[in-house]
Formats: C-alpha cells, sequence, structure tokens
C-alpha cells in the first residue's frame, strides 16, 4: 500500500524523491521528509525481525563472495553469521534511529575470527517505511589502518 499526501488524500499518491529519506506528491508535488509522513499509511507490512536478519545475512554473503553460516553461527564450530575465506561477520539490524553498540559485541566477534579473518561487523539502518536501509561495515582500528595502508598503495 503505498503513502498517500496528507493535503491531497487517495488521489496524492507519494514517490520517492532524489532526497533521501523523503517522498514527493505526484498531485501537489509538496516534499515531505521522513517523520512527516508518521500518520500516513505504511509503504509496506513490517517484516519480521528473522525474515529481516536472513535477508541482511544473504545480502552481506553476496557482497562480500562467502555465505551465511548455517544457524547464524550457533553452532560449535562456525561461528559469525557470514563467512568469506579472510573475513567473518557478524550481521545486526535495526529499524531505529541509533543501535546501542557494546564493547562486548566486538570483542565477541574478534574472539570467534580465526587469526587470518578479518572480524566485521555489518550494520544496517532500516527506514520505518522498510523501504531503504543505509549499512556500515565496523572493524577494529587495526584493520582499519590495514586497509588504509593498502588503499594508499594501490596507486
Amino acid at each position: 500500500m503505498a503513502h498517500q499526501c496528507p493535503n491531497c488524500g487517495p488521489a496524492g499518491v507519494l514517490e520517492s524523491s532524489p532526497i533521501p529519506y523523503s517522498k514527493t506528491c505526484r498531485t501537489c508535488n509538496t516534499l515531505y521528509g521522513w517523520g512527516q509522513l508518521e500518520t500516513a499509511a505504511p509503504m509496506r507490512q513490517p517484516l519480521h525481525r528473522k525474515k529481516i536478519s536472513k535477508r541482511q545475512e544473504k545480502k552481506t554473503a553476496n557482497d562480500i563472495g562467502g555465505r551465511v553460516t548455517p544457524a547464524s553461527g550457533a553452532g560449535k564450530w562456525q561461528k559469525g553469521d557470514v563467512r568469506a575465506v579472510d573475513i567473518r561477520v557478524e550481521c545486526k539490524t535495526t529499524e531505529k534511529a541509533s543501535y546501542n553498540l557494546k564493547r562486548e559485541t566486538l570483542v565477541k566477534i574478534e574472539v570467534e575470527a580465526h587469526e587470518d579473518e578479518i572480524p566485521v561487523l555489518a550494520l544496517e539502518f532500516i527506514d520505518p517505511n522498510y523501504t531503504m536501509s543505509t549499512e556500515f561495515y565496523v572493524v577494529s582500528k587495526a584493520w582499519f589502518l590495514e586497509l588504509l595502508k593498502a588503499y594508499r598503495e594501490r596507486g
């Protein structure tokens, strides 16, 4: 179900705008920001949390050329949500504007990664309408400096 313009009602269907997190009415051409459409009907029904997590894991695996770990790493030997040859990723998603990142989460990822793997936290912020998301990959300072060095040396 698409958003309706608060001014035009059912005649005013809102479309994505080139401005992030905003919509424009086809009829009156009014631009609405992220928080201005809370009274309008949502674009889609919210996804079940497990479905959101599985989708992020599959997307991350595809992005890094890896594979999703069975049971999200709940097994005895394979930890982390996604693994590639040299990367181990823990995936987290939130529909809120912030994420409470704790040191223990980052330490857990580093402990579970093998010596030859880069431990990464993949964090996805999903907008309230489930129409777009923003993703970040978090690494330790040591790995960031290694990646920066390699990036600068590539010429």
